[in-house]
């Protein structure tokens, strides 16, 4: 009970600091907005991965739906992640996981390790929504939760919208090989930047 209580007392002092608290939300709409982008690309590459790889429309299949098990398996599995070693450090360890899985997808050379990447980056990106509750539980009052919630929730269209010609740019320019590892250096480098200055502003808080 009394670690509860020091629990709520410290996510009550965060919700007092309001624009750290929206800056908090703005990074994972973010990071929402960019696991959109990545979710979206194996259906604009399909065609090119098909020829590529020498996949049949049955292996493909088996791709798409390698990730969507992992996604549905994993959404319960990362928020009992994030409730139990915390927000930050949950939310570090799968986006870290979910850069490196996207970049690694350069280097498949057929159907079988496509999907076995896509099984990885479903299951890591599934933390992304259980993550997104966490911290407007944790950093916004019950009267703001509704609309934070919406303005996470703007990510997911903003990635679907940005998603095709972010891809078909990447992909002229570098390959379908070369519109993985794009996604994956500006994860990276949102984690650094972000999680820095974050952890500077926030060190009094936690």
């Amino acid at each position: 009970m009394s670690v509860e209580i020091n629990q709520e007392a410290v996510h009550s002092g965060r919700r007092k600091f309001k624009s750290l608290r929206w800056w908090m939300l703005a990074l994972f709409l973010l990071g929402v907005t960019v696991n959109y982008i990545t979710r979206n690309s194996l259906g604009i590459l399909a065609p090119e991965l098909k020829t590529s790889l020498n996949m049949t429309t049955e292996q493909y299949s088996w791709v798409v739906a390698a990730f969507q098990l992992a996604y549905t398996l994993f959404q319960p599995l990362c928020g009992w992640l994030i409730d139990v070693i915390g927000l930050k450090m949950g939310f570090l360890i799968c986006a870290s996981v979910w850069a490196l899985v996207c970049m690694l997808h350069a280097g498949a050379g057929s159907w079988l390790q496509l999907a076995i990447l896509r099984f990885f980056m479903g299951a890591s990106e599934a933390a992304a929504t259980p993550a997104n509750a966490k911290a407007i539980s944790d950093w916004f009052p019950k009267k703001e939760r509704p609309i934070a919630a919406g303005w996470a929730g703007v990510g997911f269209s903003i990635g679907a919208m940005l998603a095709p010609p972010i891809i078909v740019v990447a992909h002229v320019s570098f390959g379908w090989q070369g519109r993985f590892c794009s996604p994956a250096r500006w994860r990276w480098s949102g984690c650094c930047c972000g999680g820095a200055s974050t952890m500077h502003r926030s060190s009094t808080l936690i």
